[in-house]
């Protein structure tokens, strides 16, 4: 079996914090302890465990890396994202058309946007834990799945 964890914590991990871009102190050591507490915990469960990702949950990854907030290299964030998808610690999950159409339901149904669904509902099943800082994911429509889900950075975030 494998882990699920959440593309917010692959970019803390990923992106370290800058002082010039927070407006005080305290904004800057709560990132740069999410980017600690993140970069730990990945760092872990890649050396001792299989994670499961969705493609959709890769390219969020691609696109929060490359184009959202501090943007990476280009060719870094590609690089990156091709070793992902080659690493033996990695069971990469297809979202075919059926579970598209659940995540609709459950979108429109919670209120919450159709991506959360998207990375989770095509590997719910074989994942032991859903690892995640998303408030959303407290969500009965997340809950009722029955994966135990934990958050490694112990802050919940509206994402």
């Amino acid at each position: 079996m494998a882990v699920f964890i959440d593309t917010q914590l692959w970019v803390y991990a990923k992106k370290y914090p800058i002082r010039k871009d927070f407006q005080d102190q305290t904004g800057f050591d709560n990132a740069e302890q999410r980017f600690e507490l993140s970069f730990g915990f990945l760092r872990d469960q890649v050396k001792t465990g299989t994670i499961a990702m969705t493609y959709h949950q890769l390219s969020e990854i691609y696109h929060a890396l490359g184009f959202h907030g501090r943007k990476l290299p280009h060719d870094h964030v590609f690089a990156y994202c091709t070793q992902l998808l080659r690493a033996e610690f990695m069971n990469w999950f297809a979202c075919p058309q059926d579970i598209l159409e659940e995540a609709l339901r459950e979108s429109r149904a919670s209120g919450i946007h159709v991506w959360d669904y998207l990375c989770i509902l095509p590997l719910i099943k074989d994942v032991t834990v859903l690892y995640t800082c998303d408030a959303h994911f407290q969500h009965e429509s997340f809950k009722k799945y029955g994966v135990p889900i934990e958050n490694p950075i112990q802050r919940w975030e509206t994402l």
